[in-house]
Formats: C-alpha cells, sequence, structure tokens
C-alpha cells in the first residue's frame, strides 16, 4: 500500500492523481491550502482519498499539517510525499522511514541552481533521507547530480494538466473568426495564459508591441486569466496608447473555449516564468516564447525547442523579446506543421500516461498490496 501526502490537489492535477488513485492502489492525505489561491479538484473523487489534512502556517513559509499523524501504519511501506522542505511534517514522515526501514519518494521542482551554501546543505540532507525523487524536468537532474546527489536516486516525470480531456477538444479545433470578431482587425494575436502576476512581467509583451509599431508592425495581445496581485499593466498600457490591442479576457475554465482562443492566436508570450502556460499553449498547437534565464524559470521551459515550438529571449531583453514575437507572427506561417512540432513533446512526455508509467516503474520494485 502506498500512502499519498500532498500539501494540496491542485484541478491541473486531476488527471495525474486519478492515474495514482485507479492504478496504484494508494490512500491520500491531502492538504487544505496553501499561500497562493488556486483551483483545487475535489479530493473526495479519489476512492483511496482518506482526509484533508489542514496546513497551518507557522511562520513566514514553513506549516505544519495537522492530522498527519494518521500515516504511521504498518500497512504503509512506501510514501509518495510533496518535496517541500517548509513542511515540517515532511521531516517527521522521513525521520520516521529511515528509523522504521520504509520508502519514502518526494515529488518536487528540484533545484535551479541559484541557492546558497545553507539552503543547498539542508536539501542535499533532505534529498539523502529520500528513497528516490520525481522530477518535473531534466536541468534540475544535472543540477542535482552536480551536487553529489546520485542519478539512481532521480526520475524525471515531467509536469502535465488533463491530457485526454484536452486531446479530445484539439481533435475537433478549427481556424475560426474569434479574433477577428473580438479586435475588429486582421492582425497577429499573442496569447497569455494563466495567473496574471507581477513575475509573469507581462508589461515586457506591451513595450515589444510598442517596440514593433515604431516600424509600422502592429499586433493584438489579449490575456487569459485572473489577476492575482496588484501590477501596474493597465497603466502601462494606457501609457503605450494600447488600449484597443490589449483585451483582458478574464478567467476561462471552458476547455473548449480555451482551445479555441489559443488555437488560433499566432503565439503565446510568457515573458516571466512560463509554467504550465507552456503546456496548455502546445497542446492546443501554438508556440511559446519565455526568457532563456533558466535560474529564474520553472521547469516548463525545457519544452522549448528554439524554432521548432517556440524560443527563448534574451532575459529582460525588449528588442530581442520584439524579435521573436515578429518571427513568430511574421517570419512564420500558421501551418499544420508548426501545430504538430507544438504537439509532439507534449504527446510524448508531458502527459499523465508518461508520468505514471515512470512513477510506476519506480514504486513497483517490491511493492506488496
Amino acid at each position: 500500500m502506498i500512502c499519498c501526502i500532498f500539501n494540496i490537489a491542485p484541478s491541473y492535477r486531476k488527471a495525474i492523481f486519478t492515474l495514482l488513485d485507479k492504478e496504484l492502489n494508494c490512500h491520500f492525505y491531502i492538504g487544505d491550502k496553501i499561500r497562493q489561491p488556486i483551483k483545487k479538484m475535489d479530493i473526495t473523487d479519489l476512492d483511496g482519498f482518506i482526509v484533508e489534512l489542514q496546513n497551518k502556517y507557522i511562520f513566514n513559509d514553513f506549516y505544519w499539517q495537522i492530522g498527519f499523524q494518521k500515516v504511521f501504519k504498518s500497512e504503509y511501506k512506501k510514501y509518495l510525499v510533496t518535496g517541500d522542505l517548509h513542511c515540517i511534517s515532511n521531516w517527521i514522515i522521513l525521520f520516521y522511514s529511515y528509523i522504521f526501514n520504509k520508502k519514502v519518494y518526494v515529488w518536487t521542482h528540484g533545484w535551479n541552481g541559484k541557492d546558497g551554501w545553507l539552503k543547498k546543505s539542508i536539501k542535499i540532507f533532505f534529498i539523502k533521507l529520500c528513497t528516490g525523487v520525481f522530477l518535473y524536468g531534466d536541468y534540475a537532474k544535472k543540477i542535482m547530480m552536480k551536487s553529489g546527489i546520485p542519478e539512481r536516486k532521480l526520475n524525471v516525470i515531467f509536469n502535465s494538466l488533463d491530457y485526454e480531456k484536452q486531446l479530445e477538444v484539439r481533435k475537433k479545433l478549427k481556424r475560426t473568426n474569434v479574433y477577428r470578431n473580438i479586435f475588429r482587425n486582421d492582425y497577429p494575436v499573442i496569447i497569455f495564459i494563466g495567473r496574471i502576476q507581477k513575475n509573469k512581467k507581462l508589461e515586457e509583451v506591451i513595450l515589444a508591441m510598442t517596440e514593433a509599431l515604431k516600424e509600422n508592425i502592429k499586433l493584438n495581445f489579449i490575456l487569459i486569466g485572473g489577476e492575482i496581485d496588484s501590477i501596474n499593466l493597465k497603466t502601462v498600457i494606457e501609457e503605450n496608447k494600447m488600449q484597443e490591442n490589449v483585451l483582458f479576457y478574464g478567467s476561462c475554465f471552458d476547455e473548449h473555449k480555451l482551445g479555441e482562443l489559443i488555437y488560433n492566436a499566432n503565439v503565446c508570450v510568457s515573458p516571466g516564468h512560463i509554467g504550465l502556460t507552456a503546456i496548455h499553449s502546445l497542446m492546443y498547437g501554438t508556440p511559446i516564447i519565455t526568457h532563456d534565464n533558466v535560474r529564474m524559470q520553472t521547469p516548463e521551459f525545457e519544452v522549448v525547442n528554439s524554432g521548432f515550438n517556440g524560443d527563448l529571449f534574451e532575459y529582460q531583453n525588449i528588442s530581442d523579446l520584439k524579435n521573436k514575437i515578429l518571427y513568430w507572427t511574421h517570419d512564420v506561417n500558421f501551418s499544420l506543421q508548426i501545430k504538430e512540432n507544438c504537439y509532439f513533446k507534449i504527446d510524448k512526455y508531458y502527459n499523465p500516461k508518461f508520468q505514471i508509467r515512470i512513477i510506476k516503474e519506480v514504486l513497483y520494485d517490491n511493492i506488496s498490496n
């Protein structure tokens, strides 16, 4: 029996959590909240759901999962936990497992290489207590190996959305006049989908559009998502007189509508870190652009193959961002081949089927019951 202890159950993880539930005979202990607002799945849909834990924040980002003591059962031989060093109860589970010969696997972003000596040392100690690690990308694996973590411990499973549901949507997609109806023009369309936050640096898109306008090239920009923190984006839009070419669409959870909007856009741009935006955009065949500073990125940046399914622009270089946008909105035709390029890595790696296969290969080693 595998015991899964997660900090939260975000809605985007429903597909992979459901596969864990069906194929690995798991029991789930899942936290009720984290610092960032996030849409949650209905955890009672999981057959193996046991209890929702209360994440009690003690100071700063450190928290304790109230009720986690229930996981100390003889029937649990292996644990799969969120690899969050700030979760104090995770440390207790690690020490408990070390003493009583249990196995603990952590599911984590991994490292980005910018930690100081003390934090890095704590992370190394944490990982050494684990049996294995499931990572979002190869970059983190390389950094961890350079820090002395054995490769046999590190398993890359990437990230995913609800692939099967989105695949059904994708099969029905076609070119429409959705943007002509929205913007009342035929200019190329840049799209962003995700939480509208300061760290997404979306004002850089506006500045790049302004630079393009100096060359008499007009572009449209649509932002899909709710505003999470206060940003000055609307001020930047007004200062650069871009009101007619920028639309705040708001939050949207209708996958068919999202599919149409993404599919019919020319390029998706996230000037800050890219995150799940990359997976969502490529799933529906739209190239992505994000920055090249890997230490400031999320693992999903690895899905970008420059010139194939998108591009990486020089970090904080508006001129380079403008050039990359113009390449994908003017030099590259909207073609089925570009769509196929975008689908490639999502279909092969960034989906729940790939993830569950790797997880099963690792956890099926001596699993009983």
